[in-house]
C-alpha cells in the first residue's frame, strides 16, 4: 500500500507517470487522473467561514477546452476596473494566467472602502480569486485574506460572473458562503 501511495504522489507531483508506474500499482491510469485531480483541486473553505466560497461553474455541454478558456478571460477581463456594487474600487490585477496550459488562473481585487482607510491603514484589502480547470466543470474560489467577514465582498463579485455566464449559457449556482 506504502508503494502504491508513494507512486501515486510522484505522479502527481510530475504531473506524469511512466509505464511502470502505472504497472506497477495495479489501477492503470484511472488512479494517476484521481491523484492528478486530487493535487490540483483548490483547498476548501474553512468551515462556517464568512469571507471564502468555493463554487463550481458548468460550461455548455460539449464547450471545447479553448472555448471555455476564452470565455473566462472575457468575462474576466470584462469587471470593471473601478469596480462595481460598492466593491474592488481599487481595480485588480491577473497575477497567474496559465488557463490554456495548466487550467489555472488566479486575480487580486483590491478594496478600498472605509474599512480598509480605517483599519488596514489606508492600504487596500486583497481578496483572491482563483479559477481551476477541473474536467468538464470550472471551480472557482473568492476569499479575503484577513478577517473573519467580508460583509458580502466576495457574494457580489461572484453574483457578477454569475450573471455574465449564465448569459452565454452557463450553469452557474447562486453564490454562498
Amino acid at each position: 500500500m506504502m508503494k502504491f501511495l508513494s507512486l501515486i504522489l510522484i505522479a502527481a507531483l510530475s504531473c506524469t507517470a511512466s509505464a511502470d508506474a502505472v504497472a506497477t500499482t495495479g489501477f492503470g491510469s484511472h488512479a494517476i487522473s484521481f491523484a492528478l485531480a486530487t493535487a490540483l483541486a483548490l483547498e476548501p473553505c474553512p468551515k462556517g467561514s464568512k469571507n471564502c466560497i468555493l463554487t463550481r461553474w458548468t460550461p455548455p455541454p460539449r464547450t471545447p477546452k479553448g472555448a471555455v478558456v476564452k470565455t473566462i478571460m472575457e468575462v474576466v477581463q470584462s469587471y470593471p476596473t473601478t469596480g462595481q456594487a460598492g466593491i474592488d474600487g481599487a481595480g485588480y490585477d491577473i497575477v497567474e494566467n496559465t488557463l490554456s496550459s495548466k487550467g489555472r488562473a488566479r486575480i487580486e481585487y483590491k478594496n478600498l472602502g472605509n474599512f480598509a482607510k480605517l483599519f488596514n491603514g489606508g492600504k487596500p484589502y486583497i481578496d483572491d480569486f482563483v479559477v481551476q480547470l477541473d474536467g468538464a466543470e470550472v471551480s472557482v474560489k473568492s476569499s479575503s485574506r484577513i478577517g473573519q467577514s467580508d460583509l458580502g465582498v466576495n457574494q457580489k463579485r461572484l453574483k457578477y460572473y454569475a450573471k455574465a455566464l449564465q448569459a452565454k449559457g452557463w450553469t452557474v449556482p447562486e453564490p454562498k458562503y
